[in-house]
């Protein structure tokens, strides 16, 4: 659904010449790389269970090589005990609910056909907005504010499930990495087991084979962790790309939607009154009079008081 809905808004798109929005095309690109990493996770568990029968039946042919509790067959139970953890955790995060290329697949799907709805929603709602030519009076329709709400609402669903499925990148590259861990335990264990075969040319000729098996299919299991670990890597590289695609677009709605605040001119700081340098002779900081329309030469009169008496040096 999620890809058929961006086929339609790309044709859309083309046909209104409009450019490609760059949040759908990553989205759409996630999408492709998500399945290739729910194919590969399907290729390791099917390699997980190639490798289940094969350390029974080393010890089967342990078993009638040697007695009972030699060191070939103990090595196939280590083997087997050790196989049984690494696909406990494995089953942890790839099957049922826990499986966590199908919830990141999800929720990248999700966030696809929510981007193109929320476009549909804000695009609808500004041609809705706009009166007929011939119309004066005022506008009482508020559909549009309805519309642009959904539209609104549409986007930050999309920033939820983009915050979901870089959570679950994380998760699947620290799994991928602990089960990597594991499986060269069981390189230690396969090679003890070598060591231990090649001391009989009876044993080695028997366990050859199936020691040869197990070899390949680690060695395909190895490989198939590294490329499941890459392809989370790039699917949290491009959800990045996408969080960074869209803050721009957030901040210009954010500055449209509202009026920006008046910014208050501080308050003047009054000027202050020019000081008189003081000459010598005179009392130093002794502040200018200021002018009231008399000259200093001019006799004392009884409107503005005695002249003050300064001392001579």
């Amino acid at each position: 659904m999620s890809q058929a809905l961006q086929d339609e808004m790309l044709a859309r798109d083309r046909g209104l010449d409009r450019p490609v929005d760059k949040v759908a095309n990553h989205l759409a690109t996630l999408v492709n790389g998500l399945t290739a990493a729910l194919e590969e996770q399907t290729r390791l568990v099917g390699l997980f269970d190639s490798l289940k029968l094969l350390p029974v039946n080393m010890r089967l042919i342990a078993s009638r090589l040697e007695p009972q509790g030699g060191p070939i067959s103990q090595i196939s139970m280590n083997y087997k005990t050790s196989f049984d953890n690494i696909a406990e955790r494995l089953s942890a995060f790839v099957t049922g609910e826990k499986n966590i290329c199908g919830s990141m697949d999800a929720a990248v799907r999700r966030s696809l056909i929510l981007t193109n709805c929320a476009r549909l929603h804000h695009e609808m709602s500004k041609q809705i907005r706009q009166p007929d030519d011939n119309f004066d009076g005022e506008e009482k329709r508020q559909e549009h504010k309805i519309i642009a709400k959904l539209g609104d609402e549409s986007q930050t669903l999309v920033q939820v499930s983009l915050a979901e499925a870089s959570r679950l990148a994380a998760t699947l590259i620290a799994s991928a990495y602990e089960i990597r861990r594991m499986v060269l335990g069981l390189d230690t264990i396969r090679i003890l087991g070598r060591v231990e075969s090649r001391r009989d040319r009876v044993f080695e000729k028997a366990c050859s084979a199936t020691l040869d098996q197990i070899d390949t299919v680690q060695a395909a299991i190895s490989e198939s962790l590294q490329t499941l670990s890459n392809l989370a890597v790039s699917i949290q590289t491009g959800l990045a790309m996408i969080s960074a695609v869209r803050e721009p677009g957030k901040d210009r709605v954010k500055v449209a939607g509202a009026a920006p605040k008046p910014v208050s001119s501080p308050a003047k700081a009054p000027t202050p009154r020019s000081v008189k340098t003081a000459q010598p002779g005179t009392t130093p900081g002794l502040a200018a009079p200021v002018s009231s329309g008399w000259r200093d030469d001019a006799p004392p009169d009884t409107a503005h008081g005695p002249t003050p008496n300064i001392a001579a040096e």
